[in-house]
């Protein structure tokens, strides 16, 4: 995934509407465009997150500090079934010929 493009929206400005941000550079000045440039260690992970913040109040420019934010995140792989569920199934068939005991 390194310096790959990854197609994220966001709005700007406040103008209410959701718009492209791109990646790779200085390719993209209009004032309704931002951009990402990804440049991570790859990853397997399974769900992406990637969040962006502008600091400042919203001027023409878009001017401001920015924080970018990408994580990566993988499931889990299947939880075996616990030991306590092989028990509590012997427990219970033991139960029957406890009470076949009992009633001798």
């Amino acid at each position: 995934m390194s310096g790959r493009t990854v197609p994220i929206s966001t709005a700007v400005l406040g103008d209410e509407q959701t718009h492209p941000m791109y990646g790779g550079g200085v390719n993209y000045t209009a004032l309704w465009n931002l951009e990402l440039f990804v440049d991570v260690t790859p990853n397997t992970a399974q769900t992406w997150r990637a969040s962006f913040e502008q600091f400042g109040p919203a001027n023409y420019n878009a001017s401001g500090p920015r924080i970018l934010e990408l994580d990566g995140y993988a499931c889990a792989g299947p939880v075996p079934e616990p030991a306590t569920l092989l028990l509590l199934s012997l427990d219970l068939t033991g139960i029957p010929g406890i009470r076949r005991k009992m009633k001798r």
